[in-house]
């Protein structure tokens, strides 16, 4: 029996469509769709070395992890979602350049310490309202954050936290701003008299403590104290003359002193973090734990002060003057686990997270070839085939089988597909089913002149 050029057509139709109606179904995942993009972050596990309950996660985002043009220029679009793309996390908007850069914490509820940790970040809604949260980003257990920019001018830098533990500078621009931070930017530190000082910082405990800082020297002839907590030398670190060596020392922990080395570094960028929690004093630098010394009881005299680049008591400075650069100082009123401390290097040092490729929200698309103009109509089709084409092709993006874009041609209007299923992996047939439209209708033309 012979089939005929039309039953045969049908009939390679028929073949090429069985396997797009296969039962494997691979629904997307999507928080709302009035956000266009999103992009999967990924928390090494192997930089963590226990879970960590409320953890602030650094997000770098530069033209290398996103794409700008998809963005508010004020980054107002940008939503943070768990791993089950469910619930919105807080952010802080730490500082942005404008289709350039941008500094994000993000509040993650648990980052695993076995199995790598997901979050997601939205983005591509114009009409999208800042949710910015800074103060709820920072755990209850943080008493002052200092990104250390100027905020809101060159006399003060800014606490992120619920204390509102801002810091006074000398005067304006002394210490001066830089934009060669560790994590955006920092402040510069002349050592002949710029210091930041809080007379008096809310939140503080004095049998348990956490404080950390990045730091760079650039100049090692003197005797220098980047920090110094409660007035004196009760809580402080120090830098000895000639030489990029830190020492701890608590001068009246129950009136006895402690005093001793954390390490020799040199004139680079190293993460500082000391904790003491009423029987030990443990220091760190670069993640690692560096010394543990027994010190039991807690923190007496003095105020409740704090200064930058300098020691003093209240609002008055000492001397030993810091020369460098200082960023990200922090101060919590318990004693950070090492395993706290690690995370908190390698997320400063951008080495905690990856992101992965952009992945674009497949709505569904109306045209109406009869009103729509000839641009139009050309611009729709072809970013619908594209679209469409670049999807199925790609085996590490899904398909939303309930909301895909489609097109009737018959009636110029969008519709909702009802397949049972769509199988990744058919672009080989999606083309082929396209060349056979495309060659059919060249040749049923060319019979009808």
């Amino acid at each position: 029996m012979k089939l005929g050029r039309v039953g045969f057509g049908v009939f390679l139709v028929a073949l090429l469509l069985i396997p797009l109606f296969s039962p494997v179904v691979h629904a997307v995942t999507w928080w709302d769709a009035g956000w266009m993009y999103k992009a999967k972050l990924t928390i090494d596990e192997t930089k963590v070395d226990a879970d960590l309950t409320d953890f602030p996660v650094l997000v770098y985002l530069n033209s290398a992890r996103i794409d700008w043009v998809h963005v508010q220029d004020d980054l107002d679009d940008l939503r943070f979602l768990d791993s089950t793309e469910s619930t919105v996390l807080k952010a802080e908007l730490e500082k942005s350049v404008t289709n350039s850069e941008a500094w994000i914490w993000v509040k993650v509820p648990v980052v695993s310490g076995s199995v790598d940790t997901v979050i997601y970040v939205y983005y591509g809604n114009a009409g999208a309202a800042s949710a910015w949260d800074a103060e709820n980003v920072w755990d209850s257990s943080a008493v002052m954050v200092q990104h250390m920019y100027d905020n809101p001018d060159t006399s003060h830098v800014m606490d992120s936290t619920s204390y509102s533990n801002d810091g006074t500078k000398k005067a304006a621009n002394e210490p001066i701003e830089t934009a060669s931070g560790k994590i955006d930017s920092a402040q510069s530190f002349d050592s002949v008299d710029d210091y930041i000082n809080r007379s008096s910082v809310a939140g503080l405990n004095r049998t348990a403590l956490t404080f950390m800082f990045w730091s760079k020297q650039t100049l090692r002839s003197i005797f220098t104290h980047p920090i110094g907590l409660f007035g004196g030398h009760r809580a402080t670190i120090y830098i000895n003359s000639n030489s990029y060596t830190y020492s701890y020392k608590f001068s009246s922990i129950n009136g006895v002193s402690y005093e001793g080395l954390i390490v020799g570094l040199n004139g680079n960028w190293h993460f500082i973090a000391v904790t003491f929690d009423g029987a030990q004093i443990k220091g760190y630098t670069d993640g690692a734990l560096r010394v543990t010394r027994a010190a039991s009881g807690s923190i007496t005299g003095g105020d409740e002060s704090l200064f930058i680049a300098t020691i003093g008591t209240g609002s008055t400075p000492a001397s030993n003057w810091f020369n460098g650069i200082i960023d990200e100082v922090r101060i919590y009123n318990i004693a950070k686990s090492a395993a706290w401390i690690k995370a908190e290097y390698n997320s400063g040092a951008d080495t905690l997270l990856t992101i992965s490729a952009e992945e674009l929200y497949p709505r569904t698309t109306t045209l109406n070839l009869t009103t729509a103009t000839a641009t139009t109509r050309t611009k729709t089709i072809t970013r619908l085939i594209t679209q469409t084409i670049t999807t199925i092709l790609d085996t590490t993006r899904q398909i939303d089988i309930t909301r895909p874009t489609t097109l009737n041609l018959k009636t110029g209007q969008g519709a909702m597909a009802t397949l049972p299923g769509l199988a990744v992996g058919s672009g080989l047939i999606l083309i082929g089913l396209i060349l056979l439209i495309v060659f059919g209708g060249v040749a049923l033309g060319k019979r009808r002149r």
